[in-house]
């Protein structure tokens, strides 16, 4: 009986997880993010000043946590009632930021250690490439971790998204083509659709309480 009720309590929890993710608002938000890169970058070709660029990208990402935040209490908690994760939630929770901040630090180690390591540089640490390559890696790495403790499916393909934008933009640059766009743009609008849809299934299938 005892087991029965642990499965029946794991089964609880993990609609729960689900249900903080069913209404799309965090793909839109961190679309809102690839949208302030894309914007960023545009500015950028366009010889805009970092004066202006930066509080321009900075006002777009909070933007996006502004709609998240507003979203989830006008829209989300009206439809579905605050969420209060039992112990089994709190665990896994702290797992997933333990085992992402894990993954930022790897990914940062690498960042340092080639930064410090003296020149000349053996061709293959010499690249361009690298770096990017580098920063895709720790974003799959950590959006897939996200992923599978938060049992938040979704963000392996975001994952995938954000991490193509540094390899994109380096591809981008010496093809001569717009960068901002192809990096950044299409990126934030695969992830926007995808919350898009959500939130209109989930306004369909949860009418206020």
């Amino acid at each position: 009986m005892s087991q029965v009720r642990e499965l029946n309590l794991k089964e609880v929890e993990r609609k729960t997880w689900q249900s903080a993710f069913a209404d799309g608002l965090w793909d839109i938000y961190l679309s809102m993010l690839l949208v302030a890169s894309a914007v960023s970058q545009l500015l950028s070709e366009s010889n805009v000043a970092d004066g202006v660029r930066i509080p321009i990208y900075t006002s777009i990402m909070l933007l996006g946590g502004l709609l998240l935040w507003a979203g989830k209490k006008w829209i989300t908690i009206p439809r579905t009632g605050r969420v209060k994760y039992g112990p089994i939630g709190q665990a896994r929770k702290m797992r997933t930021l333990g085992l992402t901040l894990i993954a930022v630090l790897l990914t940062g180690a690498l960042f340092a250690a080639v930064l410090v390591i003296r020149e000349p540089r053996p061709a293959w640490l010499a690249s361009r490439l690298l770096v990017p390559s580098l920063i895709s890696l720790g974003m799959l790495v950590g959006f897939w971790l996200a992923a599978a403790f938060l049992d938040f499916r979704r963000l392996v393909v975001i994952g995938v998204m954000f991490a193509l934008g540094e390899p994109l933009l380096y591809l981008t640059e010496r093809l001569g083509i717009g960068a901002w766009l192809i990096a950044y743009g299409i990126p934030a609008l695969v992830v926007l659709g995808m919350g898009l849809i959500e939130f209109v299934r989930f306004l369909r299938a949860k009418p206020p309480l």
